[in-house]
């Protein structure tokens, strides 16, 4: 997950990266995207650009595969997730990542205009 974290708790992904997996089988598929995050808030550019410059060589501006396909990469995802079970699937990330990334799939739902705030569980 790369995102442009702002002060008030909302963030907005720039890169997203979902691996579905299990203990018996493993590694069962993936989706990997480019969400454009679209015009930065007033003020926050350089700090966005050098975060992402800096853990993932990304630009947040411009960048070449961002997508702005939102509907499309929600699905996918969401298609991904729920392959095999038709419940609410079970999202882990890193506890000091869990609340970004729910602000992340929010974000994602408002694009969509939608409710998408799955429940993420926090791992470690």
């Amino acid at each position: 997950l790369s995102i442009v974290d702002y002060l008030d708790g909302e963030c907005v992904p720039c890169e997203i990266a979902v691996v579905r997996c299990s203990i018996r089988g493993g590694i069962l598929g993936y989706y990997h995207f480019f969400p454009d995050p679209g015009p930065l808030r007033p003020g926050h550019f350089a700090e966005a650009l050098e975060r992402c410059e800096l853990e993932h060589e990304i630009k947040p501006k411009d960048f070449p595969l961002a997508s702005s396909d939102y509907e499309g990469d929600v699905s996918k995802l969401v298609n991904l997730m729920k392959t095999n079970n038709p419940k609410t699937p079970l999202i882990f990330a890193r506890s000091s990542e869990a609340k970004k990334v729910e602000s992340c799939l929010a974000w994602l739902g408002i694009q969509v205009e939608q409710e998408f705030k799955p429940k993420v569980f926090e791992l470690e």
